[in-house]
């Protein structure tokens, strides 16, 4: 059975930042949240994807890793 594609850019960024379909990638993120840098060893760390921001009808749309 095929999963339902988010429909609205709310589903698309709960979809997102909930993502394990790279066992790898969710690892290494989890490990880094965990095992903070010393620069950063108070911060609270999101250890997820980030989610997209602005609005849906955006006439200019930037792809990146973050």
């Amino acid at each position: 059975m095929k999963k339902e594609r988010p429909q609205t850019i709310a589903q698309l960024d709960l979809a997102v930042s909930q993502c394990r379909a790279c066992p790898r990638l969710v690892q290494w993120r989890e490990q880094v949240a965990a095992e903070k840098r010393a620069a950063f060893a108070n911060e609270t760390y999101w250890g997820r994807a980030v989610p997209s921001f602005g609005p849906a009808d955006a006439s200019m749309l930037i792809v990146g890793l973050a």
